[in-house]
């Protein structure tokens, strides 16, 4: 089966072309470590929203517990991943967002099983998949260019996001 995204940059800019409704001042992009980032940075440049990740462990020891984290209360929240094949991590992503007060949860993916969002039901208000292919193995099946993203590449998206968009967007 031919791949469907060159690597997750154009996955990103046409993932972006489909959220474009969801534009907005209180609209909050956050990625999924690590993959779900560099989608997730080309989502926010083209909403001109906040970018940060979604921090699903408590203990600190993620390389970003030291960038603060942005408000999420009473804000839309799209959340973001290279794609979704089980769904385990979507759904412990939408929780932990939910937990930390968004109004509203978008899960938007490049790519993801026909039935996604049935076994993902009630963990998002929306869902967005730029597609839906069948048969679907995994997520990286879909991508000609799929190498792992670093860390480093993770701080660097977030550390220009925040100097283009400024702190004043980071909190509402």
């Amino acid at each position: 089966m031919a791949a469907i995204f060159a690597d997750r940059s154009d996955a990103g800019s046409r993932l972006a072309r489909a959220l474009e409704q969801f534009r907005g001042a209180r609209t909050v992009v956050l990625g999924i470590p690590r993959g779900g980032v560099p989608v997730a940075k080309r989502v926010s440049d083209a909403l001109g929203a906040p970018l940060d990740v979604v921090r699903l462990d408590g203990s600190g020891r993620q390389p970003w517990a030291d960038i603060p984290s942005v408000d999420l209360i009473g804000a839309r929240v799209i959340i973001v991943d290279d794609g979704v094949a089980t769904g385990a991590t979507a759904r412990a992503a939408c929780r932990a967002v939910r937990q930390r007060g968004a109004a509203e949860i978008i899960l938007a993916v490049p790519v993801a099983p026909p039935d996604w969002t049935h076994t993902l039901d009630g963990e998002a208000d929306d869902f967005v998949a730029v597609a839906t292919p069948h048969p679907f193995w995994s997520v990286g099946q879909w991508y000609s260019r799929f190498e792992p993203t670093s860390i480093d590449n993770v701080l660097a998206a977030l550390a220009r996001n925040r100097s283009k968009i400024g702190a004043r967007r980071c909190r509402f």
